[in-house]
């Protein structure tokens, strides 16, 4: 890693621990890995200086299956050798969905991984440009931005008032993908709204800046609703229950997928249509519906949080 303005000291002494721990682990499974990437703030340098614990998103690039095991032990590894950082090692991804999908997350390791172990994959992650990324990835970024707040009900205060200034976040990064402008860090990103979509900047700043949390979480449900509305006035869809109608045709759900998700979720629908679907349906319908800042008593809230942890993000078709 080359440290960057964005880069502290701090920072990159953590990635350099990384390496050294992902670069052992990648020896004794080399025949399982082809990479294992740094992605997120912690690669973007977008992390506050003063924040005292990071979060590292770390992706692991399998050969040939999705492969969940050799994230538990990764992950296992990493907490073990390195403290102060939470860890996200989520799920691997087979070589062949980087090789042709065109998705965020793709787009994030194309210009800001970082190659802890192994291939270097950004390689051969094909070209993104933000016309790629619109309408479905803004849709599924806006989707992804309503689970996170909605499962974060169960955590405490402080940690729902940081899932709802996430979500204002992703909620500002599928703003600028709609307006057909994007950059790969957030600090850019803030920068162009704030130049270029003074209004939108405005309502975005308010929420994050909102101390009261049933105030903050109202605007901020608001201003993703409203986001959402932005969208399926573009797309010519009625609500945005059919965004994720229009969402569910675009992605693929090959048999390899249909396997993995039914082995992780255990539920034998998953082998007839991706259970992420239907946690996308919940999450709308309760930020459409629910409007007070306190854990729901939603027996299903349970269900679909399970779900929505164990299954990686659909594939684009």
């Amino acid at each position: 890693m080359t440290c960057t303005k964005g880069h502290s000291s701090r920072m990159a002494k953590i990635v350099e621990m990384m390496k050294r721990v992902c670069s052992e682990f990648y020896e004794h499974h080399k025949s399982a890995i082809y990479s294992i990437v740094l992605t997120g703030s912690l690669a973007r340098g977008d992390i506050p200086l003063d924040k005292e614990i990071f979060d590292a998103d770390t992706v692991v690039v399998s050969r040939g299956m999705y492969n969940p095991f050799l994230c538990i032990l990764l992950k296992r590894n990493l907490e073990k050798s390195i403290k102060n950082v939470e860890f996200d090692v989520g799920l691997s991804y087979p070589i062949s969905r980087l090789k042709k999908e065109k998705s965020l997350l793709m787009y994030d390791i194309k210009n800001n991984g970082i190659v802890l172990a192994g291939k270097n994959v950004k390689k051969i992650v094909p070209e993104i440009s933000p016309k790629d990324l619109y309408p479905f990835e803004t849709i599924r970024l806006l989707m992804n931005a309503s689970c996170h707040t909605v499962f974060s009900f169960s955590a405490n205060q402080k940690e729902l008032s940081s899932e709802i200034d996430k979500t204002m976040k992703w909620c500002l990064a599928a703003f600028l993908l709609y307006k057909g402008k994007f950059a790969p860090s957030f600090r850019e990103r803030k920068k162009i709204v704030q130049t270029e979509y003074p209004r939108f900047f405005g309502a975005f700043n308010e929420v994050v800046s909102c101390r009261n949390l049933g105030v903050k979480y109202e605007k901020g449900r608001l201003q993703l609703l409203k986001t959402m509305n932005l969208i399926c006035k573009d797309l010519e869809l009625r609500d945005v229950v059919e965004l994720i109608n229009c969402l569910e045709k675009k992605y693929a759900y090959p048999i390899s997928f249909r396997v993995y998700s039914f082995f992780v979720s255990k539920q034998i629908r998953s082998v007839f249509g991706n259970p992420i679907f239907d946690v996308y349906r919940f999450a709308v319908s309760f930020m459409k519906n629910f409007n007070a800042p306190v854990r729901p008593s939603i027996d299903s809230m349970e269900f679909f949080n399970e779900i929505w942890e164990k299954l990686p993000q659909p594939i684009v078709g």
